[in-house]
C-alpha cells in the first residue's frame, strides 16, 4: 500500500506507534505505544517483549499476551480491513478443488502437510485473484490460524480448514463466533460446524466492527490521557 509518511519535523512530538518486532524507539519520539500484533518472539526468535516503563502497551488478541502480566487487559485493539468489496461469493453452483496458503505458519510449527497435492498455493496472489478462487475451490487449507484470509473464504462460500500448530487448542484458538464457517482441523465433526455456521459469518464481522470501533475510542483516549 501506499502509506504517506509524517514529515521528520513532526517525528519527535509525536506518540511512535511500534509493533513488537521494533526494538527500542527508532524515531526518537517523545511517546511510545507499542502494538503486539503476534506473540512477541514468533517472528524474531527471541525471547520475547520486556516491559518498558515510559511505554503504553496494547494487543491484537488476547492470545498473543499470554504470561505477560504487566499488560492492561483494557488495551485490545483489533482493527481490521475489511475487503468485502473484493471478497463475496459469486457463485452457487458445483465447487471443486482446493487452495492453500502458508503465511505464519512456519514460524508457528505447523507442518505443511495437510493440504491436497494439486492444490493451489495463494501466498503472494492478489486479492482478486485469490477471490476468484475461493468462488471456485471448496476447500481452503490454512498453516496460519490467525489470519483474515480465513473470514474472506467463508464470504465467498469456500470452506476454510485452519491446520492448528502444535500446542495450540481449539478453546485457546478463538471463541465460537469467531470461529464461524471455519473448521479446525478436518475431522467431520469440524467440517460439519464450518458449513452450519458459515452464514453467521457476516453478521458477527459487522458486531466486530461495532467493538473494534469502541477500542479504537480507548486508545486515543488512552494515548492523550497519558501523553497528551
Amino acid at each position: 500500500m501506499d502509506v504517506p509518511q509524517a514529515p521528520l519535523s513532526v517525528l519527535k512530538e509525536a506518540i511512535a506507534v511500534y509493533p513488537e518486532v521494533i526494538e527500542s524507539n527508532p524515531l526518537s519520539s517523545d511517546a511510545v505505544a507499542r502494538w503486539i500484533l503476534l506473540t512477541p518472539g514468533k517472528h524474531t526468535g527471541s525471547d520475547g517483549l520486556q516491559p518498558v516503563e515510559a511505554e503504553e502497551v496494547f494487543y491484537y488478541h488476547k492470545s498473543y499476551i499470554q504470561g505477560l502480566d504487566w499488560t492492561r487487559k483494557e488495551n485490545e485493539l483489533r482493527l481490521h480491513w475489511v475487503r468485502d468489496d473484493v471478497y463475496f461469493e459469486r457463485q452457487t453452483g458445483p465447487r471443486e478443488g482446493s487452495c492453500y496458503m502458508v503465511r505464519k505458519g512456519p514460524q508457528m510449527g505447523s507442518k505443511l502437510d495437510a493440504h491436497d497435492l494439486d492444490a493451489v498455493l495463494l501466498d503472494g496472489k492478489p486479492h482478486e485473484e485469490i477471490a476468484d478462487y475461493f468462488n471456485r475451490c471448496e476447500y481452503f487449507y490454512c498453516y496460519d490460524p490467525y489470519t483474515m484470509y480465513l473470514t474472506y473464504a467463508v464470504f465467498c462460500g469456500c470452506t476454510p480448514i485452519v491446520t492448528p500448530p502444535p500446542g495450540l487448542t481449539e478453546e485457546a484458538w478463538h471463541p465460537v463466533k469467531e470461529r464461524y464457517g471455519v473448521a479446525f482441523g478436518n475431522s467431520p465433526d469440524q467440517l460439519a460446524f464450518a458449513r452450519k455456521t458459515a452464514p453467521k459469518m457476516m453478521g458477527h464481522v459487522q458486531d466486530l466492527k461495532a467493538e473494534e470501533d469502541r477500542q479504537l475510542r480507548h486508545f486515543v483516549t488512552r494515548l492523550a490521557d497519558r501523553f497528551g
